[in-house]
């Protein structure tokens, strides 16, 4: 199991994640940087949140390269007895700090979908030690999880009873325990991560129903959400809180906002409380869009389901009808603040794509903006969708009758090969990418 992580990280600070087990709950995290540094931190793990924990160390240089490495104890008395400290492998890392400088180049890689259950049917071996090649020859800078870093709901909960906590951590233990690379993955550099369904139960919604599940969606969410925050969301930002699980952070002069897609979402019509997101997160995406500090940079959207892209299946997605009303006030607001720069990090569809937006004015045609889409799907699956799966072409009026939008995706700049992940460079405000498969890499595209 994995038992080191490097979480979000600053021009001068890091969040390391940890995990101990029953005999030796107590980390011992020491962070070593140029000429004389060096720091020791310990921490108490406690059964009831997994033995994860997270250490924050402040007051490093911008820009630079540091080693970590973890230690497990008994108690935190055996600092004092470094012969009694145990690791279990993959207990040591590194990590660069966030440049000060705003000219610097900025270089991520972007990934969703990671079935991992099928043993070597499905193995994530092969797909992560790519990853790996990556980070070495293209100096990445930190990776964006967009969604299903685990599938809970294969093989558990489907007719049986009610979902369990010890399960949902089982699933993660499966999912980067028993793949060498991917555990090694985790200790290279930064992760941000974001939760989608299959983290919860396929499609959840908090009004859905969960009768086959043999759980109310309260208690799907209230286990769910527990055991992702102890192995995901407490190494992300606590930008907005340690309740709220979306939150924004920058690299260089680039700009990021990761939404919570799934557990404040309602589907029901009728009920009239349809919306994706709720109004707190909805302020404060458009806070950030319209601060002063961020208008004139490039910005990144992360949305666990597409935003851009017209699915044609689509109740769960932006453009479904449940969500249409959401949709289309963020539109309006980047229209009518005319806030360009915008680009959406999206998964789920098991496929990679660049897609672009265009928002008109109805009664101005010359106030327009175009957001543009990158989605990247999956890293590891067997399942795949085609072209078909999207209205490329499809010209809409907005429910307010104000302004018409269009939603175009180029075949060209489609891709549904199966498992692959998207590399993304950011050069001022040119914005390129490029898309890996697992043994071949597919082309460089340009992204205006």
């Amino acid at each position: 199991m994995a038992r080191l992580i490097i979480g979000h990280t600053t021009n001068d600070s890091v969040r390391i994640w940890v995990r101990g087990k029953d005999r030796y709950p107590v980390a011992f995290i020491t962070v070593n940087g140029s000429g004389n540094y060096m720091e020791t931190r310990s921490i108490e793990l406690e059964e009831r949140h997994g033995y994860t924990g997270v250490v924050v160390f402040g007051d490093l240089k911008d820009n630079e390269e540091y080693q970590c490495e973890v230690k497990f104890g008994v108690t935190v008395k055996d600092i004092e007895k470094p012969d009694h400290l145990v690791d279990f492998g993959h207990c040591s890392g590194r990590f660069r700090t966030f440049p000060k400088e705003e000219s610097a180049t900025t270089t991520f890689l972007l990934a969703s979908c990671n079935l991992h259950t099928f043993g070597w049917f499905i193995s994530p071996d092969p797909a992560y030690q790519r990853l790996i090649d990556l980070v070495k020859t293209e100096n990445v800078d930190f990776m964006i999880h967009c969604g299903d870093q685990i599938y809970y709901d294969v093989g558990f909960g489907l007719g049986r009873s009610a979902p369990d906590i010890e399960e949902y951590r089982e699933k993660y233990i499966d999912a980067w325990g028993d793949s060498r690379p991917t555990r090694k993955l985790l200790t290279m550099l930064p992760h941000y991560m974001m939760l989608d369904d299959h983290e919860m139960v396929n499609d959840f919604s908090n009004d859905m129903d969960s009768s086959r599940y043999g759980a109310t969606t309260w208690e799907i969410k209230a286990k769910s959400l527990q055991v992702y925050r102890e192995f995901q969301h407490i190494h992300n930002p606590q930008t907005y809180g340690t309740q709220a699980l979306y939150y924004n952070f920058s690299h260089s002069h680039v700009r990021f906002f990761a939404l919570d897609c799934r557990t404040e979402r309602f589907s029901d019509m009728c009920s009239g409380q349809n919306r994706m997101i709720l109004d707190n997160q909805m302020e404060h995406l458009k806070e950030w869009l319209s601060a002063d500090e961020n208008r004139q940079k490039v910005k990144f959207i992360i949305s666990s389901v597409p935003f851009v892209g017209e699915v044609i299946n689509n109740n769960d997605k932006w453009c479904g009808v449940p969500f249409r009303k959401q949709r289309e006030e963020v539109m309006e607001f980047l229209l009518d603040e005319q806030i360009s720069g915008v680009t959406f990090l999206t998964g789920d569809m098991h496929c990679s794509y660049h897609g672009a937006l265009t928002i008109t004015d109805i009664n101005d045609p010359e106030k327009e903006i175009v957001v543009h889409e990158l989605m990247s799907s999956p890293v590891n699956q067997f399942d795949k969708r085609n072209f078909g799966n999207f209205d490329t072409a499809k010209k809409q009026i907005s429910e307010t009758g104000t302004f018409e939008y269009a939603s175009i995706i180029d075949q060209n700049e489609f891709y549904g090969e199966h498992s692959n992940a998207m590399l993304i460079k950011v050069d001022d405000r040119n914005i390129t990418y490029e898309i890996f498969r697992t043994k071949k890499d597919r082309r460089n595209e340009r992204l205006d």
